[in-house]
């Protein structure tokens, strides 16, 4: 099975890299945040809202399938295939002091094209 992804961004895109899409492989709730893993790239990321997604820890760009995290209390643990990591709820909150490694995409470069695109198409009548 292949899935493409959709125009407007589902995911999201890394500002500085060139990466356009994460994979996230796990999702949980810790102390009113989230925090999830991503299989491309291996990295663990935590946000407040949802939208904005704060790195913890990047280990590449590689795709790993073994990305696995848990809460358990106050406690993150996160497993990276070749790592076992542990974060205080105080190192998931000295990540949102960084800049988002993952952010909504916008896709305002595509809609001005879209838009400009039908302004240079004939009227049909």
């Amino acid at each position: 099975m292949r899935s493409l992804p959709a125009r407007r961004g589902r995911a999201g895109f890394f500002p500085k890299p060139a990466y356009r899409l994460a994979q996230f492989a796990s999702l949980v709730g810790l102390g009113g945040r989230c925090a999830g893993g991503l299989n491309f790239p291996t990295a663990v990321v935590a946000s407040r809202d949802l939208r904005h997604w704060y790195k913890l820890c990047l280990n590449g760009s590689g795709y790993s399938r073994f990305v696995e995290v848990a809460a358990q209390g106050g406690t993150l643990f996160a497993a990276t295939g070749s790592e076992l990591l542990v974060f205080a709820l105080e190192d998931v909150e000295a990540a949102f002091a960084g800049e988002p490694l993952l952010r909504p995409y916008g896709a305002r470069l595509d809609r001005v094209r879209g838009a400009l695109f039908l302004l240079g198409r004939p009227a049909r009548a």
